[in-house]
């Protein structure tokens, strides 16, 4: 009589072999890509093949992971008239679009030139992979006027005494900290757009000590003209300052 316990080990072994052959077949097909492989040829039980049901294993949504420009803010009263744009995307695009127009799939920058950019605009940057899944960015140029600080000896400032303030920076906001050193006689100033509102001053963690002197038509350097408050400190000579501005 047979060894039926030898019998039922070489069954095991000679299935198991099987298994293994069938599974190295799929992966060296798959490996290989072109012709139908053996995963496309089983189906599982949602109607998918197992090499779609591996594509969507390993499928990655499309990404465009910094998508930038070399213009950022200008001042209020400029032209831009080039751009350059930069992107990076997390794999291959099917198709690319900038502003609508169709661009080479491994290009990942675009130049604009001859603009005449005055205002606030926004790009879009578009793409999509092999299964027509879309994502879009968006990167902007924006215009802003300046909020500018410093000393002088002067009781009010006119245009080209704010022009003449030691500091400076494009914003859309009054908030900032500032560090100044008033000399004798110096005046610590502060001068902003009047639609930002009323600034509120904290120096050594006591609010106050700046007053509205003026409010003027102030032409900026790329020659906008704007409304502007001007704030002074009531106080001259105060040294080295530390201004906290809300």
């Amino acid at each position: 009589m047979p060894d039926t316990t030898q019998t039922l080990s070489t069954q095991i072994t000679s299935a198991m072999t099987r298994i293994g052959q069938e599974f190295n077949a799929v992966r060296t097909e798959i490996a290989t890509g072109g012709a139908p492989t053996s995963a496309d040829k089983v189906t599982l039980a949602d109607g998918k093949s197992v090499q779609e049901a591996i594509d969507d294993l390993n499928y990655v949504d499309p990404r465009i992971t910094s998508f930038t420009n070399n213009v950022g803010t200008v001042e209020v009263g400029s032209t831009v008239t080039d751009i350059t744009f930069n992107w990076k995307l997390n794999k291959t695009a099917k198709t690319l679009k900038f502003e609508g127009e169709s661009l080479d799939v491994a290009v990942t920058t675009k130049k604009l030139t001859g603009q005449t950019l005055t205002a606030n605009k926004n790009f879009t940057l578009e793409m999509t992979d092999a299964r027509d899944k879309k994502v879009t960015a968006t990167t902007g140029v924006s215009f802003a006027y300046r909020a500018y600080w410093g000393t002088s000896t002067a009781a009010t400032l006119d245009t080209a005494g704010v022009l003449g303030l030691a500091s400076s920076t494009l914003t859309t906001s009054r908030a900032r900290s500032i560090t100044v050193t008033a000399g004798a006689g110096q005046y610590i100033y502060y001068a902003i757009p009047a639609s930002f509102g009323t600034p509120k001053f904290v120096v050594g963690g006591f609010e106050g000590g700046f007053s509205k002197v003026a409010t003027i038509d102030h032409t900026n350097a790329s020659g906008a003209t704007a409304s502007y408050d001007i704030w002074r400190s009531d106080a001259v000579g105060l040294g080295d300052t530390t201004a906290v501005i809300s």
